[in-house]
């Protein structure tokens, strides 16, 4: 982890990704069946604009364009 004065503790690294199906078994045991994400996709940062808030169109238009790998299941 990193440490960013302004945000403070950043995560850096979280090594290797998991997979698919358990981010589905643990968000499932946690949230209602609509809120379960269907697909997953690995990315190495996410946009955002100045504030920090996260730019979803730019992530819609990552995937569409094939710039997002699919999580293994």
């Amino acid at each position: 982890m990193g440490r960013d004065r302004r945000r403070g503790d950043q995560v850096t690294d979280i090594g290797d990704a998991p997979a698919a199906t358990e981010l589905h078994e643990h968000l499932r045991a946690r949230f209602a069946p609509h809120k379960t994400p269907k697909q997953w996709f690995l990315a190495e940062q996410f946009p955002a604009n100045a504030l920090g808030t996260l730019q979803k169109f730019r992530v819609k238009d990552a995937i569409m364009a094939g710039e997002l790998s699919p999580l293994e299941s």
